[in-house]
């Protein structure tokens, strides 16, 4: 090897190293405490772009009334949609002004550490997430999700999809006031469980 292609060898094994030694910075998810942004708690939604590129085409306020059963409570939300589907609600307070008052993520391309729409729940019991649960086993109030870092993520009990019989035999007929921590581990959930949404709510 001549001194030429010896010289040019040792250059590109320092810049080979260089780059496999540099920090590695980790992308920052769009979801945090405060919500996706620009859809963010406290925010009014008249301020809100009509769409943001790759995050939603288009959103509606929507005001939803129970008129078929008067169990479930009237409810304001902006509802954001992408290529047809729902990816974003936003519940909005009642005043004039219409402000957000907590975040719902379906889209299971938007997650916070990795986790989202769609995760198993086995890869949740594998963090430091907590579980509460609220309500009722056996009323349609029933509610229960994981929280980490103050973000919540939920599932949907009533799919069918979520809790093992083990699981259903240790809360079945309990009720909690608020929300209540509850352990739990792998083997009180089906195996195809996953998480339905992140919700973010105000500290």
């Amino acid at each position: 090897m001549n001194k030429k292609s010896f010289r040019l060898l040792t250059l590109l094994t320092t810049l080979l190293l260089s780059v496999s030694c540099s920090p590695k910075t980790e992308s920052q998810s769009p979801v945090s405490e405060k919500g996706v942004a620009p859809i963010l708690i406290g925010s009014q939604v008249s301020e809100l772009p009509d769409r943001v590129e790759g995050l939603y085409d288009s959103f509606e306020v929507i005001h939803f009334e129970d008129t078929e059963t008067g169990f479930l409570p009237s409810r304001i939300y902006a509802q954001f949609k992408r290529d047809g589907k729902v990816c974003f609600e936003a519940d909005l307070d009642e005043s004039g002004e219409q402000r957000i008052c907590s975040v719902h993520v379906f889209d299971p391309a938007i997650t916070y550490k990795g986790l989202g729409a769609g995760t198993p729940i086995s890869e949740i019991l594998k963090t430091e997430a907590q579980l509460y649960l609220t309500g009722n086993y056996s009323s349609c109030f029933f509610d229960a999700y994981f929280q980490l870092d103050n973000i919540c993520f939920a599932f949907d009990f009533f799919n069918g999809k979520s809790f093992s019989r083990t699981g259903k035999a240790r809360i079945i007929n309990r009720e909690f006031s608020e929300p209540t921590l509850f352990p739990l581990s792998a083997p009180d959930f089906q195996h195809d469980a996953v998480i339905s949404k992140i919700c973010i709510y105000p500290l």
